[in-house]
């Protein structure tokens, strides 16, 4: 549940700097949300004490 709650986060995040920079769209917010999406997947791994 906490994973799907930052990933929805950091996707939100991604799209709106998207939005801010549009012509940059491609180039940021989607690395941005796939950096975002693993970084929530190691903190909900850590947190739930599976490293």
């Amino acid at each position: 549940m906490a994973l799907n709650a930052l990933t929805v986060i950091g996707i939100g995040i991604a799209v709106l700097i998207g939005l801010l920079y549009n012509e940059f769209f491609i180039d940021v917010a989607i690395p941005l949300a796939l950096i975002t999406y693993v970084s929530a997947v190691i903190l909900t791994r850590y947190l739930e004490g599976e490293i």
